[in-house]
């Protein structure tokens, strides 16, 4: 991204600035390391209960870096275990009403 300048997410910052910004910095009232697609990933891995990229592109239709992306962000907020080499994460949460709670306590906290 050398050189970048460009608008990120309506924000008038250039790659450096962006880079800057604290994981846990909140932005308009969202988390800003939160992808659009967290609760549906979320939902996905916790129906599933196994965390794993390649899930999330299957079933959300992404491509490897976002789905990526959205795994660390899953294990960054507690919703699933850390990396395990080949084997897929292990999920924290055990059924979607749990879910829902863990979603709403991030919402409260100003995380999602």
């Amino acid at each position: 991204m050398i050189g970048f300048t460009g608008n990120v997410s309506g924000n008038n910052m250039g790659a450096s600035e962006v880079a800057n910004i604290p994981y846990n910095s909140t932005s308009g009232g969202r988390y800003w390391g939160v992808n659009s697609l967290f609760e549906d990933a979320a939902e996905v891995i916790v129906n599933a209960q196994q965390g794993s990229a390649s899930l999330l592109q299957r079933k959300l239709k992404l491509g490897y870096n976002r789905a990526g992306r959205i795994v660390d962000q899953l294990e960054a907020t507690g919703l699933i275990g850390p990396h395990r080499g080949s084997k897929a994460r292990d999920v924290l949460i055990p059924d979607v009403l749990a879910l829902e709670q863990f979603l709403s306590n991030l919402r409260e906290k100003g995380k999602l």
